[in-house]
């Protein structure tokens, strides 16, 4: 389970894990937020238990005139060894908000990818590079204006395997 703590006024965690692992979470603190790896599905603590805001990429909340502050969805890619084309397509208002890798081959390696702002990974826009050692992950928040990517989200594997998942909104 990975930990992204938000230093603002409040502090804010996001935790980024499986449904077993948010199971297993007790109170975690006021402004946390979850986001189960399996499902998809994000969560917020709130009256001492975890409530549902999003299920599988579909938000379950109003959403009209929310503009930048919709709920972000993700999209989870597992044992990727090749380019990823239009994991996330492209839409008026995309936003790429974080994403959180791990590498995962089966024989551990290095990995590298980039998270790109086009139709395909072999364009040139490239949003955020990423290597990883073996056996390591990382990640990363952008704020929840987040990185406009009207173009769409894909993911160039240059060298290696990884688990990418990619946080992003659209903002009407």
């Amino acid at each position: 389970m990975q930990t992204i703590s938000v230093s603002t006024p409040f502090f804010h965690y996001i935790y980024i894990g499986t449904a077993a692992e948010r199971a297993g979470l007790a109170a975690p603190g006021v402004y946390s937020r979850f986001i189960e790896t399996d499902s998809g599905n994000e969560y917020r603590w709130g009256g001492g238990a975890w409530q549902a805001i999003q299920a599988s990429g579909v938000s379950n909340v109003a959403t009209t005139g929310a503009g930048i502050n919709i709920a972000a969805s993700v999209d989870a890619n597992n044992a990727i060894a090749a380019n990823v084309d239009a994991a996330v397509p492209a839409a008026t208002g995309l936003r790429l908000v974080g994403f959180a890798a791990r590498e995962s081959a089966a024989t551990a390696a290095a990995a590298t990818f980039m998270i790109i702002n086009g139709a395909t990974g072999a364009t040139d826009s490239v949003v955020v590079p990423v290597e990883l050692a073996a056996n390591a992950s990382t990640s990363g928040y952008f704020g929840p204006d987040g990185i406009a990517c009207t173009a769409g989200i894909s993911i160039r594997m240059v060298a290696g395997t990884a688990d990418v998942s990619l946080f992003y909104k659209v903002v009407a």
